[in-house]
């Protein structure tokens, strides 16, 4: 992986009358179009470079850009593969990329003219159509952060999912119970095969998916929750004021 060190930056703070322990600094502009990076902060050392050790008095902390054109891995490792890989056994499956907002990267273009059964759609109005027309729903997620609430979306329209232990972080699934976790390529191959193969199965995953988010997540149950949070709030008895 490349590194390098920036300029240093020189930020004029005006001290507040009362001691402060934190400050929060703002990065615009910041370009997400190629490979994902880390950068991190030293506050007054111009000297700080990559070798610089995160245990040194001057680090403020880091940050994570997770680029949509690079990858950070070895060389090649996110060309399109010229061949089908040997775990690869999967006959051809129409796969459509559909979202409200997709960006078209040079490897996601170079992935299409290769491959014909991939197809982009663009801007959508509602991707519901397209998710009910699909036998599974996959998240090959390896990098990366935010809500996963595409993955209950799919759950509520009882469709069997297949996801990488990342991309379902954070949600209380049971593998193999609600949905399927795989983690290798190998392991993620055969799993969709599996349910493509497998409709008894399919259904089943999608019917215990869809009975989690009705349980839990439907919008009676997100109500409710709420409501209850805003009760104890009302309800909460008043601290006594400090003196002063």
């Amino acid at each position: 992986m490349a590194e390098f060190a920036a300029n240093p930056l020189t930020v004029t703070l005006t001290a507040p009358g009362e001691p402060y322990y934190r400050a929060d600094l703002e990065f615009h502009g910041v370009d997400h179009s190629k490979a994902s990076f880390e950068g991190r902060l030293f506050l007054n050392n111009p000297d700080a470079g990559p070798g610089t050790p995160t245990d040194d008095d001057s680090y403020a902390g880091s940050f994570w850009i997770f680029g949509h054109g690079g990858c950070a891995g070895d060389e090649g490792h996110c060309e399109p593969a010229a061949e089908r890989r040997a775990f690869d056994f999967r006959p051809e499956y129409q796969l459509t990329a559909v979202s409200k907002r997709v960006m078209i990267t040079g490897k996601l273009q170079a992935l299409v003219q290769q491959e014909k059964s991939v197809r982009l759609t663009g801007w959508v109005e509602d991707i519901r159509p397209f998710v009910a027309r699909g036998s599974i729903c996959i998240v090959p997620l390896r990098i990366g952060g935010g809500t996963r609430l595409k993955i209950f979306e799919a759950m509520a329209m009882s469709k069997a999912v297949v996801s990488t232990s990342l991309g379902a972080e954070g949600l209380p699934v049971q593998a193999d119970e609600n949905i399927l976790l795989a983690d290798t390529p190998n392991d993620f191959a055969e799993s969709v095969v599996s349910l493509l193969r497998d409709p008894s199965e399919r259904k089943r995953l999608g019917a215990s998916a869809r009975a989690l988010v009705q349980e839990k997540y439907s919008w009676p149950k997100v109500a409710e929750s709420f409501a209850r949070t805003l009760q104890d709030v009302l309800t909460r008895p008043t601290p006594p004021a400090t003196p002063g």
